[in-house]
């Protein structure tokens, strides 16, 4: 079984997250604590570059289980 953390790709009032605030900073956290993957809640998809969460992502080794959008309905 794969592990992995949920993470707001940007500073979010949504409490149903477990990191949130300096994405590059939360990534590195989640990949030096041992998890293998990154769930993403992201409250506007226009506020995300792809290609540069596919590169940060991979750059720590992790993968991307799940993408959530339920900012945009709580906030």
């Amino acid at each position: 079984m794969k592990t992995a953390l949920v993470l707001s790709t940007h500073a979010a009032q949504f409490n149903a997250v477990a990191l949130k605030g300096d994405l590059e900073d939360n990534v590195a956290k989640i990949a030096s604590w041992g998890y293998q993957g990154v769930e993403l809640a992201i409250r506007d998809p226009s506020l995300v570059d792809p290609a540069q969460l596919e590169e940060l992502t991979r750059r720590h080794g992790l993968g991307v289980p799940a993408i959530g959008t339920g900012q945009a309905w709580g906030e």
